[in-house]
């Protein structure tokens, strides 16, 4: 018996340990407040994590850094401010950011601007992160928006002419080589933004035309993977053309004009209109 109890002892000492080394953590590190940067345009954003009060504030303060806190899942305080990017040379105004939040992953492209759309000067940074990590990578290519898979495993930032921006925990951030993508090879074709699949695979749909109609074609990659093969194939024939005549001058119609609409032949008498 003496045993027993003793035994009851040290794993509720245990227990206690851990609690209490738990909430020390938690005070330590959610004992921050927000850094809203409201004096910035635009201020810091928001991202909250489905399922408790969780969240990822992505800002900067001075359009040369991009921060990042996290949120505690009971919503009670934040980390410090954490500086996961810094621009080289002049800083640039903090323009947008286009987020996406799937299985507790956030994914996010922060765009700075100097204000010259014309110029070529602006400079988008992808961001990912999950369970208090990020990963940063400059300029990931080009793309509407992130896409997270459901799970939040794996991401997709964008894309250019030697490949895909996908990240997952193990890698990090890389851009996957393209092989078999359509509208980087020969001849011209029209290919959708690669869309991610659940799980980590990429799917294009592109179309090109030949003789008599467009032929649409979707290709699958493997997870993780640029490798385009296609897996469906189909051929619209070519609408055709419909011709509109020009309409002329209106001619009267016979009841106007009293005349018969037999017509009349040549060496014959006018109608009379009288039986």
């Amino acid at each position: 018996m003496l045993v027993v109890v003793a035994a009851a002892v040290v794993v509720l000492a245990g227990i206690g340990v851990l609690w209490v080394t738990v909430l020390h953590d938690d005070l330590v590190t959610y004992r921050h407040a927000q850094q809203t940067y409201a004096d910035q345009a635009p201020p810091a954003r928001v991202i909250e994590l489905e399922g408790d009060e969780a969240a990822v504030s992505v800002g900067s303060p001075d359009g040369r850094v991009l921060t990042v806190q996290h949120r505690d899942p009971d919503g009670s305080g934040w980390t410090g401010p954490e500086e996961v990017f810094e621009l080289d040379g002049r800083g640039r105004d903090f323009a947008d950011t286009t987020a996406r939040e799937e299985g507790g992953t956030v994914a996010v492209l922060a765009l700075f601007s100097n204000g010259n759309e014309y110029d070529g000067d602006d400079l988008t940074i992808g961001l990912v992160c999950r369970d208090r990590e990020c990963w940063a990578q400059r300029e990931p290519g080009f793309g509407g928006e992130p896409e997270v898979a459901p799970d939040g495993r794996a991401a997709f930032l964008g894309e250019d002419e030697e490949g895909a921006w996908l990240w997952d925990e193990a890698g990090g951030i890389r851009r996957v080589a393209w092989s078999g993508h359509p509208a980087y090879g020969a001849g011209p074709v029209s290919a959708s933004q690669p869309a991610l699949a659940p799980d980590g695979s990429l799917r294009v749909a592109a179309a090109r035309v030949v003789p008599g109609g467009c032929r649409f074609t979707l290709l699958e990659s493997g997870p993780l993977s640029g490798d385009l093969a296609p897996v469906a194939s189909t051929t619209r024939p070519r609408a055709a053309r419909r011709l509109t005549r020009a309409a002329g001058p209106s001619s009267p119609h016979p009841a106007q004009t009293g005349s018969s609409s037999a017509p009349s032949t040549p060496g014959s008498a006018p109608s009379s209109g009288t039986a």
